[in-house]
């Protein structure tokens, strides 16, 4: 775009096996696999308006992405 812009990608993955010592009850086995991805603008993107911080301490920044606790 104009630079400086940074994509985050996020992979996760888990496997759990549990099992009983009795052979007459199944065991439980799960699998979870994720991905999510953030893109971080290094400015505040306003539609219709360009807003734009010239020689300022507060440096803004956009997100496009899932929610976080960041």
């Amino acid at each position: 775009m104009r630079g400086a812009e940074q994509l985050l990608v996020n992979l996760t993955g888990s496997f759990e096996n549990q099992r009983r010592s009795n052979t007459n009850t199944i065991g439980l086995t799960s699998y979870e696999i994720g991905a999510d991805a953030q893109l971080l603008v290094p400015r505040l993107i306003t539609p219709p308006f360009d807003i734009r911080l010239v020689n300022s301490d507060f440096q803004p920044r956009t997100t496009f992405g899932p929610a976080s606790g960041r």
